[in-house]
Formats: C-alpha cells, structure tokens, sequence
C-alpha cells in the first residue's frame, strides 16, 4: 500500500531515482520491490540524489533529508519495523548511522507499506552511546 497524499499521486521521482542507484548497486532490499513499478515510473531518467537511502532490517528511507531532530524521505517499511526504533545505516556500510523511529502505518496497510514525506524521529542509539567515551570526573 502507497499512502497516496492526493489520489493518482506517484512517488516523487528522486525517491525512484534513489531506488534505481540502488538496485544497480545491488543494496535495494527484496521486501521494498513490492513498490518497484511506481517508483521506476518516477524515477527513468531522473538524476539519483545524494544521500540514496537509510537502510534498516525491515525499513528504507529513500532519499532522506536531514531536518532538526529527525530524517524525511519516502520509506518502505515491512509491518514488524511499525511502531518500533531502527538502526539504519547507509546501503554501502554494515555499521548503523542512526537509529530512528519507524511510525505505524495506516489503517489497513498491507504487510509492507510506503509513505512519501514520511518524518522519521531521531531515537538515542543504545549502539552509539555505547561507543562515547565517558565523561571526565
């Protein structure tokens, strides 16, 4: 299910854009195919943005933007990331960059779902915290 903001609205090209780098590269997850027809109609011929994505175990945020205290894009999202905080990483890195939580889809969503503009907050990350080093007495 694409939550539509107008009806017949498609994906914004940048997201489709994003999603054609990444299956060249290899790093598109197989869950987030479920969206592959409208967002290569959106992105053909579209230059691809910088950064590509956030990537999660059950969750990408393509073409995300950085704003204050959270990450916008248009995410994909397996039912299991509803609700929950993901650590996300950058798709040609193993280490999470962030961890951000994933809000729950509409009513009636399907099993994986996508929003556009969709505002991800940034969550303290139990990972990153643990490799700051303490403080000083």
């Amino acid at each position: 299910m694409f939550r539509q903001r107008e009806p017949g609205e498609q994906p914004p090209a940048e997201a489709g854009a994003a999603m054609i780098a990444l299956i060249a590269a290899r790093q598109f997850p197989g869950f987030a195919l479920t969206f592959y027809e409208h967002l290569l109609q959106a992105g053909q011929g579209q230059p691809a943005p910088s950064p590509l994505a956030l990537v999660a175990d059950d969750a990408i945020l393509l073409a995300p933007r950085r704003t204050g205290d959270s990450w916008i894009g248009f995410l994909i999202a397996e039912h299991s990331a509803a609700d929950q905080v993901r650590a996300f990483r950058w798709p040609d890195q193993l280490e999470p960059v962030v961890s951000l939580a994933v809000a729950p889809p509409a009513a009636g969503a399907a099993a994986v779902w996508a929003e556009e503009g969709a505002c991800l907050p940034i969550r303290e990350s139990l990972i990153a915290s643990s490799l700051l080093p303490s403080p000083l007495p």
